[in-house]
């Protein structure tokens, strides 16, 4: 009945199930029954039992109560194994308690089964939810991976009753796997994730530039009903950005990021440049690009290299995501950056921005998300970054054949999938209503919400008034100048402060360690005894928490708790019941672990304020310049 309907939803956002869907027929001994209290529930054969997938007597009722027991949780992603006829999932993405929630049905007949008697239309919608099935567990994670992106290690798995019975060893091999997965995910952040492993040099070496860039929120209203134009990288950048120029003070014209190296190849200069990538890749980006008159709109989580070498005016914004920046506001006597709202994306963040500042329409360029004419991003962009399309090179993981604009097709893969859904998402929950998103980016795929239009003819009917946008910039600029410069001068005190926190937090850390040494020499030496090991171990755990129970500890550990120490706790979570010594050696080197990398992060810390602090970098700490005074 639902059948066709549902499979629009699969087909959109989950086609990697179409080849399976469609090719898998075979019979399954599958029941569909009405439950007591009218709502349809599965029941599978399974030898000579009957197993119902659902409560028989309450689903609805039994879901609630399920995901009632998820709501005191600090993992920000869930993966349920198995579906069933999905009442548990719509209970959990209704209480928003995980930012994404992965259900991974085991067997197909189910999934058709429930495809063909629920609208599932609300669920599969849902860009917090993810969908995969019975293909290799290998391709199962490559689409994880992507679905989830950094916050794989911070996952919580759990298992419907029922699946456990029917599909136990599948599952087994699937949590195995996925938990490799994690383990790997952890190596590759460490070594890979500039995100993760940067953030902090870049906060505190940005410090000095925070003093003296206004945060974003005195743009913010102040270009009300203004149209601005967010340029994005994307291959269809080169059809239309050279219509910008003339109406550079019509509109707000805002480069996403890399895309300035397009505009700039095409003699375009945005008002702002939108940027908050904390690698050090950054610097060949915008290093050999006259910027001068470009106001670089930033957070402190950017390369410190671009910061600090930035010709052109700076304002700091917040991101809603980050931490660092309270510290700044504590101690400054509470001067506010301004928060915009995070994406995927620098083109979402982009998005708010311009949102924040009160303009109407605002209008996407470069915005293809898909390999328009075979290639990833416009001309100038970096060479390495830069992906072509041939029938010599391999299509990108995750690489989805969609509809263009046109109706034609073309290759979008699973991360720039991901961002049409972020802003849709934006746009519909956010936006609608409120201002007019226009897509005239004349290439890629369409974006739900944002009209398709020409840039010449959006131009013609919203940028023919001049509205002195560079001078209104400017006032905005001096303004915010003129607040920041009476902020408390304690503010450059955070390195120091930095400082004594690792001081006085490593020798308490060094003191866990051994304890959890003797813990383990004793679990050798003496006879097992689990429950006297663990009235050991709980006091230290313990312990652990209140050494870093204080605000300036969750600001400054954040990354570390929220992707190094979930995978050391899942792994120890994985060991299942300990009946033996050797087991239980395995949880004391779990602890071992955590503690180890807390101590080695605040080292980092450490590092990372004495190198600060000996290069002289903190320009401030003299009276030759006034706190808040231009460049």
């Amino acid at each position: 009945m639902f059948y066709q309907k549902n499979m629009k939803f699969i087909k959109k956002r989950f086609p990697h199930l179409l080849p399976f869907l469609e090719a898998n027929q075979e019979k399954e001994e599958i029941e569909v029954l009405s439950s007591k209290t009218g709502l349809l529930v599965a029941r599978m054969k399974r030898e000579d039992s009957k197993i119902y997938l659902n409560s028989f007597y309450n689903p609805e009722g039994e879901a609630k109560r399920w995901a009632e027991g998820l709501r005191e949780d600090d993992h920000s992603c869930l993966i349920i194994c198995g579906g069933g006829y999905f009442y548990h999932i719509k209970e959990i993405l209704a209480c928003n308690y995980f930012e994404k929630v992965i259900c991974y049905e085991p067997n197909l007949g189910i999934l058709r089964s429930c495809l063909t008697n629920r609208d599932l239309a609300e669920i599969l919608s849902n860009p917090q939810f993810f969908l995969i099935s019975s293909m290799e567990h290998k391709q199962n994670i490559k689409l994880m991976n992507h679905f989830l992106g950094h916050k794989i290690i911070n996952i919580r798995f759990e298992v419907l009753p029922a699946y456990q019975k029917l599909f136990a060893t599948d599952i087994e091999n699937m949590k195995k796997e996925f938990g490799e997965a994690i383990r790997n995910s952890r190596v590759n952040l460490a070594t890979t994730n500039a995100f993760e492993e940067h953030w902090l040099e870049n906060a505190i070496k940005n410090l000095s530039f925070m003093i003296e860039s206004p945060g974003v929120r005195h743009l913010f209203n102040q270009f009300r009903e203004v149209p601005a134009i967010i340029a994005a990288g994307g291959p269809s950048l080169e059809k239309n950005i050279h219509l910008v120029p003339a109406i550079k003070e019509n509109a707000v014209v805002i480069g996403a990021g890399s895309s300035i190296r397009g505009m700039h190849r095409n003699q375009v200069l945005p008002h702002f440049l939108v940027a908050f990538d904390d690698s050090e890749q950054n610097a060949e980006i915008y290093n050999d690009l006259d910027l001068e008159d470009v106001c670089l709109i930033y957070s402190n989580r950017l390369y410190h290299g671009v910061v600090s070498h930035y010709p052109g005016r700076r304002m700091h914004m917040t991101i809603d995501a980050e931490k660092f920046s309270e510290l700044f506001v504590h101690q400054s006597g509470g001067y506010e950056f301004g928060t915009i709202r995070s994406g995927f994306s620098v083109a979402h963040v982009a998005l708010d921005f311009a949102f924040k500042l009160g303009c109407n329409p605002i209008i996407l360029i470069g915005q293809d998300l898909a390999y328009t004419g075979n290639k990833r991003y416009a001309e100038g962009m970096i060479a390495s970054a830069q992906q072509y399309l041939t029938e010599e090179i391999e299509l990108p993981v995750g690489a989805i054949l969609t509809k263009d604009l046109h109706g034609e097709d073309i290759v979008t893969d699973f991360e720039l999938n991901h961002f049409r859904i972020w802003f849709e998402k934006l746009i519909e929950n956010e936006f609608q209503d409120k201002i007019v998103v226009l897509n005239a980016t004349e290439g890629g795929i369409p974006i739900k919400g944002a009209e398709n239009r020409l840039l010449k003819e959006v131009i013609e009917t919203y940028c023919q008034q001049e509205r002195q946008i560079g001078e209104k910039i400017k006032k905005c600029y001096d303004g915010g100048l003129q607040e920041l410069a009476k902020c408390n001068r304690r503010v450059l005190k955070i390195p120091e402060q930095i400082a004594t926190l690792v001081n006085e937090a490593v020798p308490k850390i060094n003191n866990l360690l051994e304890r959890i040494q003797n813990l383990r020499k004793q679990n050798f030496v003496l006879e097992f005894d689990f429950y006297e090991w663990e009235n050991i171990l709980n006091p230290i755990i313990l312990d652990f928490a209140a050494v870093l129970n204080y605000k300036e500890y969750e600001i400054l550990l954040k990354e570390l708790k929220a992707t190094r120490m979930p995978a050391t706790q899942i792994k120890i979570d994985a060991l299942g019941e300990i009946t033996t010594k050797e087991v239980y050696d395995l949880k004391l080197v779990g602890w071992l672990d955590i503690l180890t990398e807390t101590k080695s992060y605040l080292h980092k810390m450490g590092k990372v304020v004495q190198d600060y602090q000996i290069t002289g970098e903190m320009r401030h700490g003299n009276e030759k310049q006034k706190i808040g005074s231009p460049n």
